[in-house]
């Protein structure tokens, strides 16, 4: 390299390093991010990057990936920290939820009434709730039954058998549980359609709008000045179990034909909606401004820049980009004269 190519490298190098620190640093930032924001107010978000563009990257870089044997253990040992840390404990609910945005929560919950009856309607015309619905009332009826020696004796052959004395019950006791819970259950499995209709009519008419209010202020009572975690419940094998569970899961969704459209057709939606919206208007929808941008970078920058400057690195890499430039012939012409 000729000596005065060389001499400018140097000095060159030794300004760079000087604008990474201090008020220099601090006035380039806001200076560069100002210059990206005046730039993205007059780009589309189609402009910058298009549908296509960013599809392909969420299928390639989120899809396509698969996480790594190390990703369960960060998980469950990040989980088991926080939920061990006595902060929980220390908080209460209406710490963290205020009571007027709760009240909020269950009127719009209340308004939402084409919904309810939906999961209501659900609900009672599953397969789990009906077979739940069956043993409490199978277990229901034979308690009663045998809580009440009147109803009993009305049962063949019962009657004799309750006059031969508790002896003569307790030895023919299984068989009469075996008689009654064969009778309950034909019982239940011919009026189980009804009564399943019954308790969806019930359900229906009972969750009104002013009983949902009058549950959530119920709710609120009880539970605004708990804390968030009272008591551990999942074991430290239960969080390790969950997050290697979750992991699996993902790695089958990812790999689905439905979620890698589902994905293609948010993006869609996204573009379709907001495409032709200038950049900054998008940023600014999530409280997103220039001064506060800059602020952000600064906060972030600084220290990483002190310790690239500390270790060498930052001038390393000034040197690996303007090395070529004064090594070249072109510099060398220019300096020369020729």
């Amino acid at each position: 390299m000729d000596e005065r190519c060389r001499a400018l490298l140097e000095a060159h190098v030794a300004f760079e390093l000087r604008q990474w620190q201090g008020k220099a640093l601090d006035k380039q930032v806001a200076a560069e991010v100002q210059h990206l924001w005046d730039w993205l107010a007059g780009t589309p978000l189609e402009a910058l990057l298009d549908a296509a563009t960013v599809g392909d990257l969420v299928r390639e870089s989120v899809l396509a990936r698969e996480p790594g044997p190390g990703l369960a253990a960060g998980i469950g040992a990040t989980a088991r920290r926080v939920l061990d840390d006595p902060l929980h404990a220390d908080t209460r609910v209406a710490d963290v939820l205020d009571q007027s945005v709760f009240e909020a929560g269950v009127v719009l919950a209340a308004d939402m009434e084409d919904a309810r009856h939906a999961l209501i309607r659900g609900v009672a015309r599953s397969p789990v709730y009906a077979a739940v619905a069956s043993e409490v009332l199978y277990h229901g009826i034979r308690d009663y039954l045998f809580s009440d020696r009147a109803l009993l004796r009305r049962i063949p052959g019962v009657s004799s058998l309750l006059s031969a004395g508790a002896g003569a019950v307790s030895k023919r006791l299984p068989q009469l549980e075996v008689q009654v819970e064969k009778q309950v259950r034909a019982y239940l499995e011919a009026n189980l359609s009804r009564t399943l209709a019954q308790s969806e009519t019930f359900l229906a008419e009972a969750l009104t709008d002013e009983r949902i209010r009058a549950l959530g202020d119920q709710i609120w009572e009880a539970l605004a000045d708990r804390p968030l975690l009272a008591a551990r419940v999942l074991t430290d094998d239960d969080v390790d179990a969950l997050a290697d569970f979750g992991v699996v899961v993902w790695n089958q969704l990812r790999d689905t034909e439905y979620v890698d459209e589902l994905a293609a057709r948010v993006i869609d939606a996204i573009y379709a909606e907001h495409g032709s919206r200038p950049v900054t208007d998008l940023l600014a929808d999530v409280g997103v401004d220039a001064p506060g941008l800059a602020a952000d970078a600064r906060r972030l920058i600084t220290p990483i820049a002190a310790r690239a400057r500390a270790d060498g690195s930052l001038e390393a890499l000034l040197r690996r980009r303007l090395e070529p430039f004064y090594a070249s012939s072109a510099a060398a012409k220019v300096l020369g004269g020729k």
